[in-house]
């Protein structure tokens, strides 16, 4: 899911809301920050794989939860969830591009992997919601939305590398 999106979701959400719930369910829904500190802490135990494939199935979450309720408290308990997701693969990929890049050019390695994954990542989610929205409307777009991130989790466990290393490693 891209900003825009969970800025609209979060205004839906807000919605619901007022005064001092207000101010508390924004520092919920701002936690990416936190989240990024709290992974940076603990990324030397927790494999390339494990951050990235994980990353993908809790960004997935959400949207499949959209899809299929409208209760605005649970909402709510799964915003959050979109800033860990986000986190654990930001981590990962200044990680990876890190460990693959030539130790000279690894801030650009960093920079140009960031660059593709929002730039063109976020205009292949563009096209693609609002292919699913046109299509099926905006609850089975969620759930459309959360397959397709399912699927490239699976994905991820078949040609991600396995550990720190950058050595792929056949999955059994």
């Amino acid at each position: 899911m891209n900003q825009l999106q969970i800025d609209v979701d979060s205004q839906l959400l807000m919605a619901f809301l007022d005064g001092l719930e207000d101010v508390i369910v924004r520092e919920i829904l701002n936690s990416d920050i936190e989240a990024v500190a709290f992974l940076y802490a603990l990324k030397t135990n927790i494999s390339h794989r494990c951050l990235l494939v994980g990353g993908g199935v809790i960004l997935s979450i959400p949207n499949l939860i959209y899809g299929v309720t409208t209760q605005p408290w649970i909402l709510l308990a799964v915003q959050s969830l979109g800033g860990i997701g986000f986190a654990m693969v930001t981590v990962t990929t200044v990680d990876l591009a890190h460990d693959i890049a030539a130790e000279r050019v690894t801030s650009t390695a960093q920079t140009v992997l960031n660059g593709i994954g929002f730039g063109l990542g976020g205009a292949a989610g563009q096209i693609v919601s609002g292919t699913l929205y046109d299509a099926v409307g905006i609850m089975d777009m969620y759930v459309g939305i959360a397959v397709l991130g399912f699927a490239g989790a699976a994905l991820g466990l078949l040609v991600s590398a396995d550990g720190r290393t950058g050595e792929n490693q056949p999955t059994a």
